[in-house]
């Protein structure tokens, strides 16, 4: 069987016009945008953003994409996990009237939709180099919380695997795996965020996940703290046998604002 040859320097440029629109024209999903370079990111925060949108951006290290995309926006709100980036970003960015910054964890899908409920756009980049399950990751607790007009990812891995995609089976409606959080309720959301967090494939986010389900007292908050501390990860075992010893009476760590932040690969 002849192999097909793998993409080399020369394919570079060629691969990376290549733009892949998940569900566009198939359901009533976002435009879906990947790209692997910082260039094309931020080519796409001047072309995509209309007068007045509304737009997430999850990742916005210096600012630099932020800047772009206040150009024409109505509102940006601008989140890193870094408080060394939040604080400077903010500061930096502080004679721009449309620009809110905040250090808020990626992961914290409740605060975001409680600052910015429905983004006209979604930018994220949580490092370009970073392994693809946790950009997919990122991307789909974005696509479970909000239904922005286009959604734009910067990843290499994500776009080198997308560029190798020749066919694509739609899911059936009834199998569609991104039905929207419950929004009603804010506890019951952020409960299931948590539990979606809980089932990342990054120990960092699962050990996220097992101190701040600790809040919550529905049965089924337990139980996943009790499967997380069979956890195959000694972090993730250690620290929800921790939150559990601490749930029942013993000693144990309090959730704090030390949060680990997501792997950048």
């Amino acid at each position: 069987m002849q192999m097909s040859p793998t993409p080399g320097p020369a394919d570079t440029d060629r691969l990376a016009r290549r733009e892949f629109r998940l569900f566009a024209g198939t359901t009533d999903g976002p435009q879906v945008i990947v790209v692997s370079t910082v260039r094309r990111f931020r080519s796409l925060a001047r072309e995509l953003v209309r007068d007045g949108d509304s737009v997430l951006e999850i990742g916005c290290s210096s600012g630099e994409t932020t800047r772009l995309l206040a150009q024409r926006a109505g509102k940006v709100l601008a989140v890193d996990v870094s408080p060394q980036f939040a604080e400077r970003t903010a500061r930096d960015l502080a004679c721009l009237a449309n620009v809110i910054v905040q250090r808020i964890d990626g992961r914290n899908v409740p605060s975001l939709v409680k600052l910015m409920p429905h983004p006209d756009l979604v930018f994220v980049d949580v490092g370009g180099s970073a392994q693809v399950d946790n950009a997919a990751f990122v991307a789909r607790q974005c696509l479970l919380a909000f239904h922005p007009r286009a959604l734009v990812i910067r990843n290499t891995e994500m776009a080198a695997l997308l560029s190798l995609v020749e066919r694509v089976e739609i899911p059936l409606a009834k199998d569609w795996p991104f039905a929207p959080m419950a929004t009603g309720d804010e506890a019951r959301m952020r409960l299931q965020n948590l539990l979606a967090v809980s089932r990342s494939d990054h120990p960092t986010s699962r050990v996220f996940a097992a101190k701040h389900l600790a809040l919550y007292h529905e049965p089924e908050a337990r139980r996943r703290i009790e499967e997380l501390a069979a956890d195959p990860q000694p972090r993730v075992r250690r620290t929800a046998e921790s939150v559990l010893k601490r749930l029942d009476g013993g000693a144990g760590p309090e959730p704090g604002p030390s949060e680990p932040s997501l792997p950048s690969g």
